[in-house]
């Protein structure tokens, strides 16, 4: 509830900046002080005592802390071991490289070792059917071309209705109609309350997520406010949040291509905000070969990952 309070608190100051833009009078002056002097009330509950911070190390040292989400194992190496909460992960890459392929190989690996981790997927480019119809295919390693469009194509029915049933039964959650951020921050909050330290976010992709109309900001601004949330949310809710994001057309115009931090797209909020931010990028002419660069890692080591990739079925080994 204190969250949700900062929130709308936060919207209703924003409101009121861009109304005394709009027009300057003592009134909306009046407007701001009271937005400010309601967040100042909020943020004074914060004593400032480390004594839950010091249980919580004591707990993890006695083995008692939250239980680390593993993912793939190339990557978990990178995480220290796994997911934690409060992270915010940036993940960029370049139009057709695999951003939404890689993100749905990570909720897959999520998924099989981590049976009670709830995965919400927010799919802000494709539909669920098509979030589906790739599922299956890294599932059952069904050619993802023959799914698109089953007629003419011998399909394995019972594979696939099998892959199905494993799908339904497990604890994704596939949303393609939000599109505003309050929208998928309200499923958040209500989903980080029921898997405490079990819950890992998706966002495909940050570029397409708008705000609500009150924010009569530039493109710029407005994708530094939603990282801002966003990472907020993170803290609040003790949970991580995997956000993909498009990549700025200068780095084909490079003969260096490895993405570079700069490159993120519309705004350098995401390089500040998120903890860690790893690229996509084809390194050589082989279309079989795609790394993971890690550029920013707060909690640990820069690296480079390797893997293959079978574009049939989009899947990364």
């Amino acid at each position: 509830m204190q969250v949700i309070k900062r929130n709308f608190l936060e919207n209703t100051l924003q409101l009121a900046m861009v109304n005394y833009c709009q027009n300057r009078s003592q009134a909306q002056i009046d407007k701001i002080t009271s937005a400010i002097e309601a967040l100042n009330t909020i943020n004074t509950c914060d004593t400032g005592e480390l004594t839950k911070a010091s249980q919580a190390f004591s707990d993890q040292l006695a083995g008692e802390g939250p239980v680390l989400i593993k993912t793939i194992p190339k990557l978990d190496k990178l995480f220290n071991g796994g997911l934690t909460g409060s992270k915010l992960i940036a993940l960029g890459a370049r139009p057709g490289l695999g951003k939404t392929a890689f993100g749905l190989n990570l909720v897959q690996a999520i998924l099989e070792q981590n049976p009670t981790v709830h995965v919400d997927f927010f799919s802000l480019e494709m539909s669920k059917l098509e979030i589906l119809k790739r599922l299956l295919s890294l599932q059952t390693q069904i050619p993802h071309s023959h799914l698109v469009n089953p007629t003419g194509h011998k399909l394995d029915v019972s594979k696939l209705a099998q892959a199905q049933a494993q799908i339904l039964a497990s604890n994704l959650q596939v949303y393609d109609s939000l599109r505003t951020l309050s929208s998928i921050l309200a499923v958040i909050q209500a989903h980080a309350s029921q898997y405490p330290h079990r819950y890992v976010v998706f966002i495909d992709y940050l570029g397409l997520i708008t705000l609500e109309q009150q924010y009569q900001l530039d493109r710029y601004l407005q994708v530094s406010e939603i990282t801002r949330q966003l990472k907020m949310c993170t803290l609040d809710y003790q949970l991580p949040i995997v956000m993909l994001s498009q990549l700025n057309r200068a780095v084909e115009s490079r003969l260096n291509k490895a993405p570079q931090l700069a490159d993120l797209r519309e705004s350098g909020s995401i390089e500040q905000d998120a903890n860690l931010v790893a690229f996509l990028y084809r390194p050589e002419k082989d279309l079989h070969k795609i790394n993971l660069i890690v550029r920013k890692n707060r909690e640990g080591c820069l690296g480079e990952v390797n893997f293959n990739f079978k574009g049939e079925t989009m899947s990364f080994d």
